[in-house]
């Protein structure tokens, strides 16, 4: 009963004081007929009309090879602060006209959205790549921005060693520079700090906006709606090799979003690499540093099933299944990473009627009815492993925009491979971890792209670390910056006590893990670069690659153990092992299949054809929630015979 209503600017204000809302209410009218229950949120396009853009040509978007913008996509400005306000007109007449309708106490909310893509990219096209954001609003907003941070002309000369340069005459970086690297895919924190600042502000200043606008509504509304948008893909971005790149799409101001009192939740389509038959599907945002805020975040599914084609659509990673009941699998994959990981869900038809079908229909009815009976979380799975990332480190590497990019060979492993590590974990940020009493105190912590730490990052880092007596992988170059100087191995030394010696070569490392460790071997991601070698200070290697140099090492500090990886990734099968060292349970049997776990439930979406089994904490036991699974219930350790594709998922319930 629960719907999303689509609206926009374009749609209903037709001039500066001119609104014809005469297209909702006709809408309202047809989802009231079909559903008379139903309740829902507006679905706000704010994008500025055709007559506002003739008013306002300086807040027009503008790209930066001068190509014409594609009109029905590339509108205002995203930067324009003139936007923001005179949006607040459109948004008082919609809402005031909300609320004096008959039908105004059935919406609950509101998701706000930016010209016409919905989901707070800056455009950056299909096909070849271009950047918009360089139109005389932009540039107002950027120098606004570097204003706020240097104050003076001689400070920013400074920090970007360009002497003369001023805030009315600096430039926005070229495209050209945008996807260059001065250490082969790292940037020189001195050298390059103007792009540092750009990529900075190209995401901070969407993040205001989703701010400001949910702020707007919220006022008008007498704070009764909840406010939201598509934002936070800062784990798929990281990954995306694309024209939607964490550096310069705009998502990665998501820490700010989550703190922000004016926003209730977020929205993303599930990962759609992750989709195929077999796989873990994924999230998009690091769900736990939003719900560790008190946001709810939604996971749209919007997958394609067997019973409708998607002719628009030729993406092989939407991985549309061949049957119903490969369809039934991965809906219930879905369902499971909600339950697991405490997010919310909904079901996007994106498709058109792919969903109606018996089998589907009661899938769906089934899942609903399941999560009703759940008795409240008891923390009998407990989450003991922390995937943490860093926001801003990612500003200091090279854009995503090539194939020997750095993020991706990083991110792409850990989202792809680590479901199978068979424990919960949560999806944070290395800003989360500093906010006091905000994150609870985990046995593993992997942290990754944690290039760049402050002195005083490092400090409160390594505090808490120590006090949790926690164990902790460092993936790739731990501190090899500061904030404003950098990259160089002697700032890793600095941090964790192990002396580095840096490799400027474009490589792809090998490792071969010691027996006592499980002795897998594996190679990077990716060929890049540079690379980071441990030499003396260690306490023990764990790996070394094929000329004997060691890769992966121990050292222990004050009774916490870190662990340093020169590779971007390691086998899965180490990190299961580093994780049972540090006390983590596992419930799997092995890392075969990959897993949702969390939140009392355990689900398993095998991989493979083979016996299957769940190892429970000692005096628990499963009950049967989804799955061909002939019992009921099952004892800790009792095995099954599962099929590849299929989804199994249990409560984890106490014996009596």
């Amino acid at each position: 009963d629960n719907f999303a209503l689509l609206t926009n600017f374009l749609e209903f204000w037709k001039g500066p004081e001119e609104f014809d809302f005469a297209e909702l209410d006709n809408k309202v009218e047809q989802l009231l007929t079909v559903c008379p229950d139903a309740v829902f949120l507006l679905q706000i396009g704010c994008y500025m009309p055709d007559w506002w853009l003739d008013a306002n040509p300086d807040d027009v978007t503008v790209r930066e090879d001068g190509l014409p913008r594609v009109k029905h996509q590339e509108r205002q400005a995203l930067a324009s602060k003139k936007w923001l306000k005179d949006s607040r007109i459109a948004l008082k007449a919609l809402v005031d006209h909300v609320r004096k309708s008959p039908w105004g106490d059935r919406v609950w909310g509101a998701n706000v959205a930016e010209n016409t893509n919905w989901e707070w990219f800056w455009w950056t096209g299909r096909g070849e790549f271009h950047i918009t954001g360089y139109s005389p609003a932009d540039y107002a907003s950027y120098r606004a921005f570097l204003r706020k941070r240097y104050a003076t002309d001689a400070a920013l000369a400074k920090a970007w060693g360009q002497p003369g340069v001023t805030f009315d005459t600096v430039k926005m970086p070229s495209q050209k520079y945008q996807r260059s690297g001065t250490v082969q895919m790292l940037l020189d924190a001195k050298k390059d700090r103007s792009l540092i600042d750009w990529f900075d502000f190209r995401n901070q200043i969407i993040a205001e906006a989703v701010i400001d606008l949910c702020k707007s509504l919220k006022e008008f509304s007498g704070g009764k709606w909840l406010t939201g948008a598509y934002y936070g893909y800062y784990i798929n971005q990281l990954t995306n090799v694309g024209s939607h790149s964490i550096h310069s799409a705009g998502h990665n101001g998501f820490w700010e979003v989550a703190n922000s009192p004016c926003v209730d939740y977020i929205r993303a389509p599930a990962i759609y690499r992750l989709r195929r038959l077999c796989l873990a599907d994924g999230n998009q945002a690091p769900q736990d540093t939003f719900t560790a805020h008190g946001k709810c975040v939604f996971i749209e599914c919007d997958m394609r099933t067997s019973l409708r084609e998607d002719p628009g659509c030729t993406d092989v990673r939407i991985a549309r299944p061949a049957t119903v009941r490969q369809t039934v699998d991965v809906m219930n994959r879905v369902y499971a990473m909600m339950l697991a990981t405490g997010c919310s869900y909904y079901w996007y038809d994106i498709a058109w009627y792919s969903y109606l079908h018996p089998v589907l229909i009661s899938t769906l009815k089934r899942q609903r009815e399941i999560y009703e009976s759940l008795p409240p979380v008891r923390n009998l799975t407990p989450f003991e492993i922390a995937l943490v990332g860093d926001r801003d480190s990612v500003y200091f590497t090279k854009h995503n925009n090539t194939s020997d990019s750095l993020l991706p060979s990083i991110a792409v492993p850990l989202v792809e491979e680590f479901p199978r590590i068979g424990a919960p974990y949560r999806m944070l940020c290395n800003a989360d971890l500093l906010q006091k009493d905000l994150i609870p105190a985990h046995r593993f912590y992997v942290m990754y792209a944690s290039f760049m730490l402050s002195k005083a990052d490092r400090a409160a880092l390594l505090e808490r670390f120590e006090r949790e007596k926690a164990s902790v992988l460092w993936i790739y170059a731990p501190g090899a910056f500061y904030p404003d100087a950098g990259p160089s191995p002697e700032f890793c030394a600095d941090f964790l006590g192990v002396k580095m010696r840096m490799v400027d070569k474009k490589l792809r490392p090998e490792i071969a893990v010691e027996p006592k460790w499980g002795g897998a071997r594996g190679g990077n991601a990716r060929a890049t670069g540079p690379w980071f070698y441990p030499e003396s200070g260690y306490d023990e290697v764990l790996g070394r690659d094929k000329d004997g140099n060691p890769v992966l090492v121990s050292v222990k500090r004050n009774g916490a153990t870190h662990y340093i990886s020169t590779l971007t990734n390691l086998p899965i099968g180490t990190l299961r092992k580093l994780a049972e060292h540090a006390g983590v349970h596992c419930y799997t049997a092995d890392t075969s299949d990959p897993a949702w776990i969390g939140s009392d439930v355990v689900f398993i979406h095998a991989a493979s054809t083979g016996v299957k089994k769940i190892t429970l904490h000692p005096g628990q036991k499963l009950k049967k929630l989804l799955g061909p699974v002939a019992k009921n219930e099952l004892a800790s350790g009792e095995k099954w015979r599962g099929e590849a594709g299929c989804t199994y998922g249990f409560l984890v319930e106490t014996i009596k």
